[in-house]
């Protein structure tokens, strides 16, 4: 498998952009929606409408929201669908206090005018903002909403264009003479887009599997609007619809935390589990049995060599104890500590039988504990020749690459089938164990070669962060 670096860094540049454009933005409309506020007030044109204030608090909320997204560098497909549909939301506040305070001047009419119809078209692209997050949280990728996504896009765009005429045909609504925004005939009309698209988000929902209360959540950006809709109809004099938008969207966020905290500690407590049978598999009896019968051995024979073997015996299950508690990767340092501290039982064990070359040129990254050791392990234990006492010669490489940091462990012994491999009949020495921890922590590619009588070789690629 071959990584494009240069193509990721590119990507999560455009990202990091993307990202700040629109907070940008939304800051800059936050700002000047609170100066022409302000402005207002000091003239004494007028008091400044309830719904402006509420707006504003609206904007105010939905940029901390979006400056939480930058700070966590949430890059994924599904925390971009939220932030644009949080931006829109600001966007489209921003037009409605300025629709609002324009309203009711002769003078400023036109302006009143377009900012209406920028207003509407903003509308219908925040519920369609809605809509694709919605399909991304859900994973929507069946052919029917492919075809679905493109019907509702292309409506939006009609909604569009239906609102830019109504500059000429004022169907929807016009400006009287004395300055106020006024519906006409076909006013209920501008919301057959939104209605449309709800309508679709309401029953996908709805027929979708997913735990009760993502459920509700989802649910709660239809059933809120609905609710402030039937509020304002009692003439309570307040705009509600965007707060209540922004009640939901708050709810939405905070699911979203709530579910990337619970898929956290599910993660942490599985990798766990990982860890913990990585550490048992290497406190096999056989093996402890077998170092410890040899530093017996060595103590009347070579007390020097015994103290050496007992040290490094001490270190290495240390390491594996530590192993139990130990969730995150370690630094390839750490790792290699360990596996020459395994390297010299073995040596001490086996004689002129085990020669180890080191050619370590990178360190700098970080591998899951005790998923390179086993690698090394697992060529000793099929590298040994049952048959001939051929000393076995065992290398150990690193390398810092284009595509990444490349760990390599090659042997020229007695080798085996790797399709048995794939049989679990290796899994005492924590292979597959190893293998899905460095894929699942690290996003590592391993490729184990061998045949019988030819060695063994394990290129591990672990990509740059």
């Amino acid at each position: 498998m071959k990584f494009n670096i240069k193509e990721i860094k590119k990507t999560d540049k455009y990202i990091s952009r993307y990202y700040l454009i629109m907070l940008t933005i939304s800051i800059l409309l936050t700002a000047f929606a609170a100066y022409i506020m302000m402005l207002t007030n000091v003239e004494q044109l007028y008091v400044v409408p309830t719904f402006a204030s509420v707006d504003l608090l609206g904007m105010l909320i939905c940029d901390i929201l979006l400056v939480s997204y930058i700070v966590e560098n949430r890059h994924n497909d599904r925390a971009r669908t939220l932030f644009r549909l949080i931006a829109v939301c600001t966007w489209a506040l921003f037009f409605d206090i300025y629709a609002g305070l324009s309203d009711g001047h002769v003078e400023l009419g036109a302006r009143t005018a377009k900012t209406y119809i920028v207003f509407f078209i903003l509308s219908d692209l925040f519920v369609l903002c809605y809509w694709l997050y919605l399909k991304k949280e859900l994973k929507l990728t069946e052919k029917k909403y492919i075809m679905l996504d493109k019907f509702l896009k292309l409506c939006v765009v009609g909604g569009a264009v239906a609102s830019i005429l109504n500059w000429w045909f004022c169907y929807y609504f016009y400006i009287n003479d004395y300055g106020y925004f006024t519906i006409n005939t076909l006013y209920a009309m501008r919301y057959l887009v939104s209605g449309i698209i709800f309508l679709f988000c309401i029953g996908i929902v709805f027929v979708h599997k997913m735990p009760i209360r993502e459920k509700m959540v989802l649910f709660s950006f239809e059933i809120f609007p609905l609710l402030a809709i039937c509020m304002e109809s009692m003439n309570l004099g307040t705009s509600l619809v965007y707060p209540a938008y922004l009640m939901s969207i708050i709810l939405i966020y905070v699911n979203v935390y709530l579910s990337k905290n619970q898929r956290k500690a599910e993660e942490e407590a599985f990798l766990t589990k990982q860890n913990n049978a990585a550490a048992k598999s290497q406190l096999q009896p056989e093996f402890v049995y077998n170092t410890i019968a040899s530093i017996k051995a060595a103590c009347d024979e070579n007390p020097a060599q015994a103290k050496e073997m007992l040290t490094s015996f001490e270190e290495y299950m240390h390491t594996n104890l530590g192993a139990l508690s130990t969730v995150e990767a370690v630094p390839f340092n750490k790792e290699l500590e360990h596996i020459k501290n395994y390297l010299q039982i073995e040596q001490h064990r086996l004689g002129d039988r085990l020669q180890v070359d080191y050619d370590v040129d990178d360190l700098a990254m970080l591998v899951p504990p005790l998923s390179i050791q086993s690698m090394v392990e697992n060529s000793i234990r099929h590298g040994l020749s049952e048959t001939t006492s051929a000393p076995l010669k065992l290398k150990l490489l690193t390398k810092n690459m284009a595509a990444g940091h490349m760990i390599v462990i090659e042997d020229d012994g007695a080798g085996f089938d790797t399709g048995k491999l794939e049989k679990s009949d290796l899994s005492h020495a924590g292979i597959d164990n190893a293998k899905n921890r460095l894929k699942d922590m690290c996003g590592a590619t391993i490729e184990i070669t061998s045949t019988p009588g030819n060695g063994c070789r394990t290129v591990i690629l672990i990509p740059l962060t």
